[in-house]
């Protein structure tokens, strides 16, 4: 082999190893952003009652953070955010907590999210 033959083959041959390292970067660097994601969003539905309700119809909230777009996820910590019923809420999930029959109310701004959360899990 000359010179030329060898040059012919080793840039796509290197060309190749480049291009899958960079691949290969890029794929943990999304794997490692979206676990960063998806734990922000559970530190915020922990400080909801939101996390309750989805417990309150059986809805894993890790499953929740893995299978439904993280859109709908904020569009769910919004509503429960701006919601007016966080004392009726409150009250709710402590008569639960008591042993009172669990279902989310007709009030939840959630109520049909959840709904929709449980039938996709």
């Amino acid at each position: 082999m000359n010179l030329v033959s060898i040059l012919i083959i080793a840039i796509p041959v290197l060309t190749l190893v480049v291009v899958t390292v960079q691949l290969v970067r890029a794929l943990a660097g999304n794997v490692t952003n979206g676990k960063r994601v998806r734990e922000e969003l559970a530190d915020q539905i922990n400080e909801l009652p939101f996390s309750n309700m989805l417990a309150v119809e059986g809805v894993d909230q890790n499953a929740l953070l893995h299978r439904v777009s993280l859109v709908d996820v904020r569009q769910d910590i919004v509503r429960c955010n701006g919601c007016d019923e966080k004392q009726a809420c409150k009250n709710l999930l402590d008569d639960i907590e008591q042993g009172a029959h669990a279902e989310v109310p007709d009030f939840c701004a959630n109520q049909n999210a959840i709904q929709q959360h449980k039938l996709s899990m």
